[in-house]
């Protein structure tokens, strides 16, 4: 799984921050 840091990087290119 992808560290704290690439989930972030992921939800902004995403755009899914609020699914965390």
């Amino acid at each position: 799984y992808p560290s704290d840091s690439d989930k972030l990087m992921l939800a902004r290119q995403t755009g899914l921050s609020r699914s965390q």
